[in-house]
């Protein structure tokens, strides 16, 4: 790698990189932040296929998010039986409208694209199903807040990296993972950063047996944990980030 550099250059020319290389990726995450809400809320514990579909379920049932309102709670359990966890998602989602409606006039989250960054994540927040991760990956893929969602691959790159510590020193302090990775992250970066991880995480920064030498990061990654004897590697594996 030559000179070592230091967390703040690191983390400006990864995300360079990731920016030129996946810049332009579709993970299929909505632009209208409602969609973006109900299509998270169902991806909760199902795979990525079975909750796209759910999502497409959903909206064909019910056409306009207003008709929510209407539909019993037990038509949302049939409608989401496929999904998993229908039960626990219909009583999410008929309660997330009412709240919307409640306090907007209508099932929608648009007014939070205007309202300050804490106070739009304290709102979301407080919807069924939404803890920092679902919060903020509204706020940055639909209403256009330069904050950044930690997952699971999120974290992992980040760790490999050097920019954070091992999540289970930080995971017992409510949001302080999310607060100190996003402050790693240089503003205007972090939906490539994001992105970047997932698309890295599903193609080389597995969390076995990670494709190192094929990484367009191998040259300028660390690879922090990432020898198989290592502990801490086994215990990085071995964690999985709350919603």
């Amino acid at each position: 790698m030559g000179r070592r550099l230091s967390k703040s250059e690191l983390a400006r020319r990864v995300c360079e990189r990731l920016a030129r290389l996946y810049g332009a990726e579709n993970l299929n995450n909505k632009a209208d932040p409602t969609d973006e809400y109900f299509f998270l809320v169902l991806s909760t514990k199902t795979s990525h296929r079975c909750y796209e579909e759910g999502y497409e379920a959903l909206k064909r049932a019910v056409g306009e998010w207003k008709n929510l309102l209407e539909v019993p709670e037990s038509r949302l359990k049939e409608i989401l039986a496929p999904c998993g966890l229908a039960e626990l998602k219909a009583k999410w989602i008929k309660r997330a409208s009412l709240i919307m409606a409640r306090r907007f006039g209508e099932v929608t989250l648009e007014p939070l694209r205007d309202w300050p960054d804490e106070e739009a994540e304290a709102f979301l927040r407080s919807l069924p199903g939404v803890g920092p991760k679902v919060a903020k990956a509204i706020m940055m893929y639909s209403l256009g807040k330069d904050v950044l969602p930690v997952d699971t691959h999120t974290y992992r790159l980040a760790f490999r990296l050097g920019l954070t510590e091992e999540v289970a020193n930080l995971r017992n302090e409510k949001g302080k993972l999310h607060n100190a990775l996003e402050a790693a992250i240089p503003k205007g970066c972090r939906r490539v950063f994001h992105v970047g991880a997932i698309v890295l995480g599903r193609k080389y920064c597995r969390p076995r047996q990670p494709i190192c030498a094929e990484c367009p990061l191998n040259d300028i990654c660390p690879k922090r944990g990432v020898e198989p004897s290592s502990p801490r590697a086994r215990k990085a594996d071995q964690t999985r980030l709350p919603p």
